[in-house]
């Protein structure tokens, strides 16, 4: 256990870097993939991915989760979770490709089958590398695993450029889905040492399924709770050509408000269940594992979201050109919901490592239902006050931050009370990001109201102004946990932190 903190926090450096290489890549594959093809492929991939990771939920039954969170597996046990493992992937392919032709008479979108049928091929890739993914998440091979997916985002990335100027229009998305998870396939499967045979004794194969039975039901309710303002969207509109651009905008939308999200709780995440686990047994490594990953999360996306949120119009407009300006209301709209998406994201793992995902199962039916009503006002009250071309959107959008940033307290509380750790602990450390985040947000929303008068200056000069300002603010007032953050990513001890301010 002694080599477990250095481990984790070898692992959440790793993934930062490969994270921000990432996401600087995606934003310049997206920004000519906005300009070549336009929103409408856009739309057709907004309604037909939802339901591909919809359904991919049962392509692992949860099993990959189980390899991590067991303190110990045999090889046995390991060699029947991955045929079953191949079952389920099996049956998920057939069932996503039997759902295409209802989806596209649902949405009155006939293009939209081949579509479905080809997106759910890649089902069999990702379940033939969950379990190699999962053994190197269980030792801790962090590092490893993060350059392998690196790669495969950024050649999947280059190969939609290139077939999104041979015209391949929304191919060129679909392709670059399997370009992504072939090379994540073939690097796991060279890299994890670890073979199937033919399984033997079952032993507690029982009890995996069913910690495994828990982890789907609880994956598949947050999942539906996750894409059905997508599902509700495209029924609303997607039948016009109007409507379908109307939902590739506010899929990328949506896409660009996780990308800071992803950015900071992908590295969390990927140890955060292994490393949970290997200390469940110690009540204070476990309080002070939870208490930092939190608190990594806050000080980077509370910024993130109040940020995001001034400058959105101007951000889509700097990728997208014109025929993307509507999309910009929607990011404003969405953006609020990064400060507590990070948090509700973390949740999960929390709930897994404690062994609690009936629990979790609880919590999401009860947010999953919650939201759904909550969506439907949303587009509805949208549709009759707001723009006729993207009113539902807009709606949708305010929705989806309203609820979410509703929900993150109670839903994030209990998560920490089923760990057996009380949030006000976490609440203390907070109070600084809360003050920084909020005069960084005054301050730039005075400049941009400076900047409008501004004829020339134009929209790039405009986000890279207002985003250098903020920096400068809150590293300023939150310079405490701005060092302590780096303390923890550069593994030192964080005595000066909490001895003697700094700043």
């Amino acid at each position: 256990m002694s080599d477990v903190p250095g481990a984790v926090r070898q692992g959440v450096r790793a993934v930062v870097v490969a994270q921000v290489i990432t996401q600087v890549f995606s934003l310049v594959v997206l920004a000519v993939l906005y300009r070549r093809i336009g929103p409408v492929p856009f739309g057709y991939m907004g309604m037909a991915v939802p339901l591909i990771l919809l359904l991919r939920v049962f392509s692992s039954f949860g099993l990959n989760i189980a390899i991590i969170q067991r303190p110990d597996i045999s090889r046995d046990e390991l060699n029947a979770l991955f045929w079953v493992q191949q079952v389920c992937g099996g049956l998920t392919f057939l069932l996503t490709a039997v759902c295409a032709p209802f989806l596209a008479a649902i949405y009155q979108v006939a293009d939209l089958v081949p579509i479905v049928l080809a997106l759910s091929g890649t089902t069999i890739l990702v379940s033939l590398a969950a379990q190699h993914q999962a053994l190197m998440e269980r030792h801790l091979r962090i590092k490893q695993l993060t350059f392998l997916r690196l790669i495969a985002q950024l050649v999947g990335g280059m190969v939609a450029i290139v077939a999104a100027y041979a015209d391949w229009g929304v191919w060129a998305l679909v392709s670059q889905q399997y370009v992504e998870w072939l090379i994540i396939l073939v690097s796991v499967w060279t890299f994890e040492p670890w073979r199937p045979r033919r399984p033997g004794p079952i032993g507690s194969l029982g009890e995996l399924l069913v910690f495994g039975g828990y982890w789907t039901g609880s994956s598949l309710i947050l999942a539906f709770g996750q894409y059905v303002d997508k599902f509700l969207l495209a029924l609303w509109m997607a039948a016009s050509p109007t409507g379908l651009a109307a939902v590739g905008m506010y899929t990328q939308a949506f896409q660009l408000m996780q990308k800071p999200v992803l950015l900071v709780t992908a590295p969390i995440s990927g140890v955060m269940l292994p490393a949970l686990a290997r200390v469940v047994t110690d009540s204070v490594s476990y309080r002070s594992f939870l208490h930092s990953f939190y608190r990594m999360v806050a000080i980077v996306l509370f910024p993130c979201g109040v940020g995001l949120a001034i400058v959105a119009g101007d951000t889509m407009q700097v990728l997208g050109g014109q025929r993307w300006v509507s999309a910009g209301w929607i990011l404003t709209l969405l953006a609020p919901a990064v400060i507590a998406q990070g948090f509700i994201n973390l949740s999960g793992s929390v709930f897994a490592a404690a062994g609690r995902n009936d629990r979790l199962l609880r919590a999401s039916l009860v947010m999953t239902c919650v939201m759904t009503v909550g969506y439907l006002i949303g587009i509805s009250l949208g549709s009759h006050w707001g723009p006729s071309e993207v009113g539902p959107a807009i709606g949708l959008a305010m929705a989806y931050s309203c609820l979410l940033l509703g929900f993150v307290y109670p839903y994030t509380a209990y998560a920490w009370k089923s760990a057996g750790v009380e949030l006000h602990g976490l609440i203390v450390h907070l109070r600084r990001p809360v003050l920084a985040t909020c005069v960084m947000g005054l301050a730039v929303i005075s400049l941009r109201a400076v900047l409008n008068w501004l004829p020339v200056c134009s929209a790039s000069w405009r986000v890279g102004a207002m985003i250098l300002l903020g920096a400068v603010i809150y590293s300023y007032i939150a310079c405490k946990d701005l060092i302590w953050l780096r303390q923890q990513m550069l593994d030192k001890s964080h005595q000066a932190v909490e001895g003697s301010d700094p700043c």
